[in-house]
């Protein structure tokens, strides 16, 4: 949800300013919004996905090392459907 109040912000502030007669300077701001923020939203995108990465890897490496227990929690369901089992 904040993501789409984020996302559409920009259009809300736009056509409020077109309603009134307002919309050179807001469509101003709006453009100067980027190269404001911009490097600093990239490099905090940036960041959390390697964070994000490091600690699915480090996920991965603890199942592996103790044989079946994961970092974050146990899994909530199994990974094979019982009644696939029996197949075996």
């Amino acid at each position: 949800m904040l993501w789409s109040l984020l996302s559409q912000a920009p259009l809300v502030v736009a056509g409020i300013a077109v309603l009134i007669h307002r919309h050179h300077a807001a469509v101003a701001a709006l453009e100067r919004l980027p190269s404001r923020f911009g490097p600093r939203v990239r490099t905090a995108v940036t960041v959390l996905l390697v964070l994000t990465g490091l600690v699915l890897a480090a996920d991965v490496a603890t199942y592996v090392v103790t044989g079946g227990d994961y970092l974050l929690g146990q899994a909530t369901r199994p990974l094979v459907h019982p009644a696939a089992r029996s197949f075996n």
